[in-house]
């Protein structure tokens, strides 16, 4: 077997070498999915291109192909007919543009990606069938499964990652990650978790069973944790079915200083907990955009807070789909230290029979007393909550127009804001959360186009007709399609 001076095989020689491959067509295609649709709302600033762009950057050309199964031996080169027993082992030999497939079973390791791939050039590790990484007994709390720290262009792809003492998958001090259509469950605490990164992409994946830690009171951490990442996106992801308690387990949280970011065509449901999370602790949480998720059988859908004192400040709330949660869909919270929040637009949502009948309590979208200045209530449908359907307790005068009230408790103080309809919203089986609008609904041509979207939740263009419609959806005729066009990608000179 050739070696290098470090006694580490030659990956030139010992792995398969390789050009473009089968798969690089298919995440390029998958990356144009991803990119940021612009709007009204929001434009892309430069650190959200940077990170769809890695997505791009996945699809180049490998230097070589390694190979790891669970019948090889980490003293073979790594090759097709002679792989490697462990992940471990090829991840300490990956070097940049290297493609690491790993074929079906179960390994049990906890995997430290120590080499960093190139910005043309990433280091792709990929599952090669169905590939469970179980986490061993000596894996400590803050230590991870599939473990990154500084480390930058990788690619983790198509790993179920189990039973784990603390995260599944954790990235630290890292750039340009993109974990992408994987699993996680029993992990004591969050599934996916970045910290203190940039351009980080978390795509796909599937994340059950996490926030599990009993100690501390309870829980530890959020299902999907974003914190003071800058430049990231959340997008289609799958977070459910977990039992945190006391002190963890919402879905996804933006956190601290998260900056720069896209939570986007997620669904979260069965928790114990928020839904979807954007709380600035004690930090800095701006220019984040929450748009086309759907949140339901939570404590409350999408929640904004600073608890520790900290900002939150340029956030949109657009096209959610938010409904059966057991407190509120959407609100600006008092919580904790209660910091200031300023300029959040929640506009064009669908919130439906929120809150809690047994207590008669509950709001489809909620400003509570907190320092809240800046904040856009529009093109809302807020049906059947409990309680109220929109309730502005800040005394700040948030700009509350166009939505749509349907139900709520009788003599409910509802904020009922400027051009307000009041009426049933006539969903096509809102016992089926199907929440498009009936030919005849109150809803259709009755929105603004200020700071609308510039599509809706299925990708629809806005207007559809001859006016913006209210809610997550634009009316549209039975059996037609979302166009076809791609969404354009900012220049330099768009940024704002």
């Amino acid at each position: 077997m050739t070696t290098s001076g470090s006694g580490r095989p030659m990956l030139g020689v010992a792995c398969k070498a390789s050009g473009y491959n089968e798969e690089a067509e298919k995440t390029a295609s998958l990356a144009d999915r991803s990119l940021p649709r612009i709007g009204a709302t929001m434009m892309l600033r430069p650190a959200q291109v940077a990170a769809v762009s890695f997505l791009l950057l996945a699809a180049t050309a490998h230097a070589a192909v390694c190979f790891v199964d669970p019948a090889g031996a980490d003293r073979n080169p790594g090759t097709e007919d002679r792989p490697w027993k462990t992940i471990q082992r090829a991840a300490d030999a990956a070097k940049p543009g290297d493609r690491v497939m790993v074929r079906k079973g179960t390994y049990t390791e906890r995997v430290q990606l120590n080499a960093s791939g190139k910005p043309d050039l990433p280091i792709t590790f990929e599952a090669a069938g169905e590939v469970i990484v179980k986490g061993p007994a000596s894996l400590q709390h803050w230590e991870a499964i599939v473990d990154i720290r500084k480390k930058t262009h990788l690619v983790i792809k198509g790993f179920r990652v189990q039973d784990s003492n603390w995260f599944g998958i954790g990235i630290h001090n890292s750039q340009h990650i993109l974990v992408q259509n994987c699993a996680t469950a029993n992990t004591q605490a969050s599934g996916i978790y970045a910290r203190d990164s940039e351009q980080i992409v978390v795509e796909g994946n599937d994340v059950s069973m996490a926030c599990l830690y009993e100690g501390d009171k309870g829980g530890s951490q959020e299902c999907i944790s974003i914190a003071s990442v800058k430049g990231f996106r959340v997008v289609g992801n799958k977070v459910h079915d977990t039992t945190g308690k006391k002190h963890g387990g919402e879905g996804i949280d933006a956190k601290e200083s998260a900056q720069d970011g896209v939570i986007e065509s997620n669904t979260v449901w069965n928790l114990p907990r928020l839904g979807i999370y954007v709380d600035s602790w004690n930090g800095l949480a701006k220019g984040l955009v929450v748009r086309k998720n759907v949140v339901h059988d939570c404590s409350c859908g999408i929640a904004v807070s600073s608890e520790d004192g900290g900002t939150v400040q340029d956030l949109t709330i657009a096209n959610n789909l938010i409904y059966n949660n057991r407190e509120r869909g959407i609100v600006i919270s008092a919580w904790e230290k209660n910091g200031p929040k300023r300029n959040i637009v929640i506009v064009n949502n669908t919130a439906v029979g929120n809150g809690s009948r047994q207590a008669n309590w509950g709001s489809g979208i909620a400003i509570e007393k907190t320092d809240a200045t800046g904040v856009v209530i529009r093109n809302n449908i807020c049906s059947r909550n409990v309680g109220n359907q929109i309730l502005d307790e800040s005394g700040h005068g948030p700009a509350v127009d166009h939505n749509l009230l349907d139900g709520g408790r009788k003599g409910a103080n509802d904020t009922k804001g400027e051009a307000a309809v009041r009426g049933d919203p006539l969903f096509v089986d809102a016992a089926k959360a199907d929440f498009h609008l009936l030919s005849n609904s109150p809803a259709i041509n009755a929105g603004t186009e200020k700071l609308a979207p510039t599509d809706d939740f299925d990708g629809f263009p806005r207007p559809y007709g001859p006016a913006f419609d209210i809610g997550a959806y634009e009316a549209h005729p039975e059996g037609a399609k979302p166009g076809a066009a791609k969404p354009k990608v900012t220049t330099p000179a768009e940024f704002r």
